[in-house]
Order: C-alpha cells, then sequence, then structure tokens
C-alpha cells in the first residue's frame, strides 16, 4: 500500500503500480482523498478510525511525502501501521526542517521514536537527510534518539526516514507520552535497538559511503560481559562515547572483518540479547560476534569505525572541547 498516487517525473517512467511490482509484490494498491490520480482506494487519513477491511492486510506500507499533508497526522500514522500484516514492514518520511509551508507540519523524529516505541514497533534503520537547497546534493546519516537537536542549526532541508516492522504484539492506538519526560517521570530507562548504518553522501547524483577512520580491538584485551557480550576497552579524546544521558552519543561502527555488525544498541545490556549488536558506551566497546561465537577464538578481526566528514562534524562534534571537562 502506498500513501498517495506518485508520479515518477522522468521520461518512459513507470506506473508506482509497475515499479514496485520489480521488487516482487503480486498486487500494489495506493490510496488517496480523492480519485483524481487514479488511486485504487479512496480514503481520507483524517479518519479517526482506520478502513476496517483494510486492517491486517499489507505486507509493506509507504507513507513518503503524505503525512505532514494530513491535518490529523496521528490518525494517519496509525492507520499506517493498522494496515500492516504480522512481519508487515512500514516506510516511514517526514520533513523535519527547513520546509516551512511545505505541508501543515515539519515532525520532529521524536514523533517517530515515540510513537512507533509506544506500540511496540521493532525500528530497522533511522536515518536523516541534510539536502542542500541549491545544488540537491544530498547526505544521509543515522539518526538515533537524543541527538536530533542539532539538526535544527542547520541550513539544508533535513528529513527523516524510518523502515520498521509490525512485530508479534504490536498495536497502532497507543498514545505515547514524549519520553524524554516520561522517563524524568517514571525513572525507567528506555531501550532501542537500530540497524546500523554507514552515512552516504550523495553528489551530482552519485552516492558514496563516507570514508572511516578505523581503530584495531586487540583480541588479548576482549572480555566476556556477564549478559552474555564482550567488551575491549576504548578511548579518544576525537571520538566521543555514548553515556547513559545520550545512548547513541558515539558515532562509531563496530567492524567483524569488513563487515559492519547489524545492530547498534542504546544500553551494554542489550549487546548479548541478539547477535552482531554493538554499543560504544562510556570506556569501553562492547559487542557480540554476527554468529554469537567467541570473538577471542573466531580468528576475525574487530575494529571500530568513525566517520570522516566536514558536515557531521559541524553537526555532531567530534572532539573534546578544550580546557577542564
Amino acid at each position: 500500500m502506498i500513501f498517495g498516487r506518485p508520479t515518477f517525473m522522468w521520461k518512459g517512467a513507470p506506473t508506482p503500480e509497475e515499479f514496485f511490482k520489480q521488487f516482487g509484490f503480486a498486487e500494489v494498491h495506493t490510496m488517496d482523498v480523492s480519485p483524481y490520480q487514479g488511486a485504487s482506494h479512496i480514503f481520507d487519513l483524517n479518519t479517526a478510525e482506520p478502513p476496517a477491511d483494510l486492517i491486517g492486510k499489507y505486507r509493506y506500507v509507504m507513507s513518503g511525502g503524505t503525512l505532514e499533508h494530513v491535518f490529523n497526522v496521528t490518525n494517519a500514522v496509525r492507520t499506517a501501521v493498522a494496515l500492516l500484516e504480522p512481519g508487515g514492514e512500514l516506510s516511514y518520511s517526514a520533513p523535519c526542517n527547513n520546509w516551512i509551508d511545505h505541508g501543515f507540519y515539519q515532525l520532529s523524529p521524536t514523533f517517530a521514536f515515540d510513537y512507533f516505541t509506544e506500540n511496540g514497533l521493532e525500528f530497522m534503520t533511522s536515518t536523516a537527510t541534510l539536502q542542500d537547497r541549491k545544488t540537491r546534493d544530498r547526505l544521509t546519516v543515522p539518526l538515533y534518539p537524543g541527538e536530533s537537536g542539532m539538526l535544527g542549526f542547520q541550513d539544508k532541508w533535513v528529513s527523516y526516514v524510518a523502515h520498521l516492522v509490525r512485530v508479534p504484539g504490536s498495536t497502532y492506538d497507543k498514545i505515547p507520552k514524549q519520553g524524554v519526560y516520561q522517563s524524568m517521570h517514571d525513572g525507567a530507562q528506555r531501550r532501542f535497538r537500530f540497524k546500523s548504518f554507514l552515512p552516504v553522501e550523495t553528489i551530482d547524483g552519485k552516492p558514496r559511503v563516507i570514508p572511516m577512520k578505523s581503530f584495531p580491538l586487540d583480541t588479548d584485551k576482549i572480555k566476556a560481559d556477564s549478559g552474555g557480550g564482550y567488551s575491549h576497552p576504548f578511548q579518544s579524546r576525537e571520538h566521543f562515547p555514548s553515556l547513559p544521558g545520550r545512548p547513541f552519543r558515539s558515532k562509531g561502527v563496530v567492524y567483524e572483518d569488513n563487515l559492519p555488525l547489524s545492530w547498534v544498541v542504546s544500553v551494554p545490556e542489550m549487546v548479548g540479547e541478539r547477535p552482531g549488536s554493538f554499543s560504544h558506551y562510556k570506556s569501553w566497546v562492547h559487542f557480540s560476534a554476527s554468529d554469537g561465537s567467541d570473538p577471542r577464538e573466531n580468528k576475525r578481526k574487530y575494529t571500530i569505525r568513525f566517520p570522516e566528514h566536514p558536515l557531521l562534524t559541524s553537526v555532531w562534534p567530534q572532539k573534546a572541547p578544550a580546557g577542564p571537562s
């Protein structure tokens, strides 16, 4: 299901139905408020309740560039989740900054983090794209809770995209409290897991992965943690670690041989819950091997790598401030 019926703007472009069938979908449906673009389902996303005959019917729902144009935006995002079958995937996107008068809203990533977490969906990738308003060049970076604030000071168009899975037990009708205040009120630390993502720069339409500075993890210094993961001491004045109040402050990605581990987690205790997880937390790198094996014995090389890009260091400074700390 696609919200809206997008038109691809190039000569000989396929219809959205033709385009998505190339990815293996047998049927592709579209939903819009009126039939003027030929949508297969006519439905007003402002409506309080999702269309009853479509609940739980879709393997994939794409809401790209629609939510900010719906006045009752919470009803629209609830419908997006309600249409998913168990195990179904949602592509969510929204403008965040410098899109004034593009739609009714510029939606903070916090809206997505707190609503989807409250309703039990599992995050996959979570990214922000900063687009130059003159050249249209783009930088796409991972974006996790607690790390969005500096995006408000950019002169770029900033948008947010998340890919999620409706896992068993997920709901769509729970109303979240803003997480930062909920944590203050109840004293509980929220836990997050995301697919690791390497920053990508697109110049003149050509993408490239941002270069990474690599630091080896010495097998002799790896120790087993009580929760089933492993840890290695790591300190760098140029690369900040994550902290209790900023669980994704570190921009480091742990690699196994030449491949990044799959999952970045908000607290070290989560590393042992799923193979291929990691966290650069305080003075340690916590991680688990991709297959759950012992990294001291599996004869693989582990490194932690940090992206090097001028805009990344201006958005999220990597060097420690001068003077006493």
